[in-house]
């Protein structure tokens, strides 16, 4: 269809956003897949979430889910999986799909440490990741030094047409912290001031070499990873998917395989989203996908339809 052309970034990468999701919660229903957490006030939930790597580009609208890992316990483990530890898997299965693939990770400050960065570079992949004061001291305590010195940092302001002045200041080759002094990183702390005067910080390391040419890229790049929640699980949950609804734990693996159905789904619509006139013409009549859904689901119930364009021409005569 096109779509890793157009997808390109920079015609060189592919921009693959990590995040997890919850899609099965009880206080009675479990197995022993589901993950555990004791509240507080004394209840028990039970739960299953996913972790899913998704294809995203600053100026497309369309995302692309690219690869899925339960978060539940493993088989024989006695603790709790976590979202670290099915990235680690899931970076193993992407490695086996996308190999000679040039993949961007844009990822949050949860993902900014030596053991993930490792991986992501041993697969000769790179990387932009937030980061934050807390977290990562020793970077701030280095930009808050260069800042009052001068040295090695450098800065860059760039007012759009819109008037919004983005600020950068920013410096190459440092160690990710005391503890991973072997990994080197670049670092932008970024400033987005818009036309009635609020300021939004963002700070992120990068594998790439940072200068004035392609900073403002790189920070476009960068806040594309909140299209994973905005444009796919906003989407799942919001949308007419259901993605948070509970539809059932079954016995073993029900609960995730559902969930492992509803992104396929979800895929195959994206796919039909970016390729078809018709289902864009519907959609844009419809406004909401979810009121487009519950009108498909309507045909169903009464008429037999024999392909998707039968369906959209008999959408279009309502």
């Amino acid at each position: 269809m096109g779509v890793l052309k157009t997808y390109r970034w920079l015609d060189k990468f592919l921009i693959i956003s990590v995040y997890g999701v919850e899609h099965f919660h009880s206080t009675k229903v479990h197995c022993p897949h589901c993950l555990v957490k004791t509240h507080r006030d004394g209840t028990t939930a039970y739960t299953h979430s996913m972790l899913c790597s998704v294809l995203v580009h600053p100026q497309q609208a369309a995302v692309f889910v690219v690869g899925a890992e339960p978060i539940v316990c493993q088989d024989g483990a006695t603790k709790n999986d976590c979202e670290r530890s099915a990235d680690k898997r899931l970076l193993k299965a992407m490695a086996l799909s996308y190999t000679g693939q040039r993949l961007l990770y844009v990822n949050d400050a949860l993902y900014a440490t030596g053991p993930h960065i490792k991986q992501v570079r041993d697969n000769k992949w790179d990387f932009i990741m937030g980061v934050k004061p807390d977290g990562h001291k020793a970077l701030f305590t280095k930009w808050e030094a260069l800042r009052k010195t001068g040295n090695l940092l450098q800065m860059h302001t760039y007012r759009d047409e819109k008037g919004a002045v983005h600020r950068f200041e920013f410096f190459n080759g440092t160690a990710l912290n005391e503890a991973n002094p072997a990994y080197k990183v670049n670092f932008i702390h970024y400033q987005q001031v818009d036309g009635n005067g609020k300021t939004t910080p963002f700070s992120w390391v990068t594998s790439l070499i940072i200068s004035k040419k392609n900073v403002m890229e790189i920070m476009q790049a960068g806040r594309s990873r909140w299209k994973i929640e905005n444009e796919t699980f906003n989407t799942l949950k919001n949308q007419g998917y259901g993605f948070g609804h509970n539809y059932g734990h079954g016995q073993q693996h029900l609960a995730t395989t559902l969930a492992y159905l509803m992104l396929m789904a979800f895929t195959t619509d994206q796919l039909i989203q970016w390729c078809s006139q018709p289902f864009q013409v519907l959609w844009k009549e419809a406004k909401t996908k979810a009121k487009l859904w519950h009108t498909f689901r309507a045909l169903f119930m009464v008429k037999p339809l024999t392909s998707f364009r039968h369906l959209y021409q008999e959408t279009a005569y309502l």
